[in-house]
């Protein structure tokens, strides 16, 4: 008898140990899920500026502004990078070019202000393929 209750005894034990494992696991991929980095405006976003196209990338809290001219080549002296903060309203530029210092930038769901001043849309949406579209067309005359 003893044997038997030390097997059933075993299984609760195992099965218990089982359980805290799951729900420790369960918290760890929570955890993970929420202090990810991504964020939903993470993606590229285009604009204009005479013949050059405008790349934006934000890639979690970084950001990337890239100037590209007609023949492929990118603008170095106008690349900058920078971060965002928290709340995803103001970039810190920690790699000075088109801009310096800081400034306020807005999100919405297929565009991006910054300062109020400078407009990107979203690539792939239709604002974007149209700002695609009219590069490619100053650039092909």
């Amino acid at each position: 008898m003893r044997d038997v209750f030390e097997c059933r005894a075993g299984s609760s034990a195992t099965r218990h140990k089982a359980a805290v494992i799951a729900v420790a696991l369960a918290g760890v991929a929570l955890l993970s899920a929420c202090g990810g980095t991504s964020s939903t405006a993470d993606g590229e976003y285009l604009s204009t500026k005479s013949d050059d196209l405008i790349r934006l990338v934000v890639d979690g809290s970084s950001v990337t502004y890239t100037e590209i001219h007609c023949d492929g080549d990118l603008d170095d002296a106008e690349t900058s990078v920078g971060e965002l903060n928290e709340s995803q309203t103001a970039i810190a530029w920690t790699q000075a070019g088109r801009f310096e210092n800081s400034n306020e930038i807005t999100f919405t769901e297929n565009s991006v202000d910054i300062g109020g001043w400078e407009a990107f849309s979203r690539e792939g949406s239709d604002a974007g393929k149209a700002v695609r579209a009219d590069h490619d067309e100053r650039c092909a005359g």
